[in-house]
């Protein structure tokens, strides 16, 4: 029976697929690099708190245009005059106006710094699919580093077969029995040493995914060795889609325009009320219509310490973008050099290393069933088999490494 491929489809419907979709009799579940990535990415909390930072600020952005609150005003005054008591009542509602457009200003600077949450958000969910990519492949490492160990078990295995014969006609000796025992032993340490390190790579990913705990190890579908990177001139002009350059321009953009506002502090903001006031005499009652104009004098405070405040988060931030985007250049060109160099170090190795100690390994073997090698020469092959697979899986593991902290310098594409 083929064996189910689990692809993306949205954490829940990915987590069902996982629990119920293959029969307990079936071949385990394979899971591939972008449905890892995705369940990731699609992980509740990280949703939540991705929308809710956003939401923050887009709420504070509507906070900054809404109006100010109208006020009003009761006032009642009583006097004593000759014939008797005088009553004044005012009725008073009174609104402040912005005529500056400082608030048309603060409201597109706290929109600015929307788009920067905004950004910071896109970068959180490529921080989680580089994470869970970085997973995926620790886990491929692992699975075939176990497997070659457990190759390396199984040759001497059947070498402490082939010496257990031999020995029932005494045609070797004690000390080649006990040593290919000692190095047995020695296999089958390591063997259970790389299935703890592969269960513990796997419960780091099945976190990552959000997938419960005590779910069964899945089949990974993918290579170790990457794919070639892009041309450096193309990574080079993907940099500034990165999620953190973008937030750090929003941030500088947001800063320029509180500059702005805080430039027009010496534009005073008027308050205009009007209202009602009645007049009640002994003899008489008179009413009319009250109007005010209010305005504070601009003589102290006329937003210099605002606008000097705004004008050096600009400048700090200019800097920063400056220095994460000489950083993120570096990053690319050292991640490119890196995952080039090491992915042909290890496609030679493979080539040049594997194959002929395999091949080595087998001639070992046929030469001491037939006695013409000792069991030191028949270990050292084996030895040498192991130690040539495991180099060059460290190789390609390394290299994917790389491959993959280029995809994330170089701004990963995130939905």
């Amino acid at each position: 029976m083929r064996p189910a491929t689990i692809r993306w489809a949205g954490p829940s419907l990915l987590a069902v697929a996982l629990a119920f979709a293959v029969p307990a009799w079936a071949e385990p579940a394979r899971l591939d690099e972008q449905a890892a990535v995705e369940a990731a990415r699609g992980r509740g909390e990280l949703r939540d708190a991705t929308e809710g930072a956003l939401d923050a600020a887009r709420a504070e952005a509507d906070e900054a245009g809404l109006w100010p609150n109208p006020t009003f005003e009761y006032e009642r005054d009583r006097t004593k005059e000759v014939g008797g008591a005088v009553l004044q009542d005012t009725y008073r509602l009174s609104q402040p106006v912005d005529i500056s457009g400082r608030r048309f200003l603060r409201q597109d600077a706290a929109l600015r710094r929307a788009d920067s949450a905004q950004a910071e958000g896109r970068q959180r969910m490529a921080d989680a699919g580089a994470e869970a990519r970085r997973l995926f492949h620790a886990v491929l490492m692992r699975t075939q580093a176990l497997d070659a160990a457990q190759g390396w078990a199984a040759r001497l295995g059947e070498a402490e077969t082939v010496l257990t014969k031999l020995r029932q006609g005494r045609e070797v000796s004690g000390y080649d029995a006990r040593r290919l025992s000692r190095e047995k032993l020695a296999a089958d340490a390591k063997v259970r040493a790389m299935g703890a390190d592969l269960a513990e790579s796997w419960e780091r990913l099945r976190a990552v995914m959000g997938l419960p705990a005590g779910s069964p190890m899945l089949r990974l579908d993918g290579k170790l060795l990457p794919p070639p990177p892009l041309g450096l001139d193309d990574l080079m002009g993907r940099l500034e889609s990165r999620p953190d350059l973008q937030g750090l321009r929003s941030r500088i953009a947001a800063s320029e325009l509180e500059r702005r506002a805080a430039d027009r502090g010496w534009i005073p903001e008027l308050t205009v009320g009007a209202g009602l006031k009645q007049v009640d005499r002994p003899e008489s009652r008179d009413q009319g219509v009250l109007l005010t104009v209010s305005a504070p004098l601009p003589l102290f405070d006329r937003g210099q310490a605002s606008a000097r405040k705004a004008e050096a988060q600009t400048r700090a931030t200019s800097a920063d973008l400056a220095l994460a985007r000489i950083k993120a250049e570096g990053e690319v060109r050292g991640l490119w050099r890196r995952t080039i160099e090491l992915r042909d170090t290890a496609l030679k190795f493979r080539e040049s290393a594997v194959a002929p100690s395999r091949d080595l390994a087998r001639i070992a073997q046929a030469a001491y069933r037939a006695g013409e090698m000792n069991v030191l020469e028949l270990l050292d092959a084996h030895k040498a088999l192991w130690e040539a697979e495991t180099t060059a899986l460290e190789l390609e593991f390394g290299a994917r490494e790389a491959h993959s902290d280029l995809i994330l310098a170089a701004g990963e594409p995130t939905p």
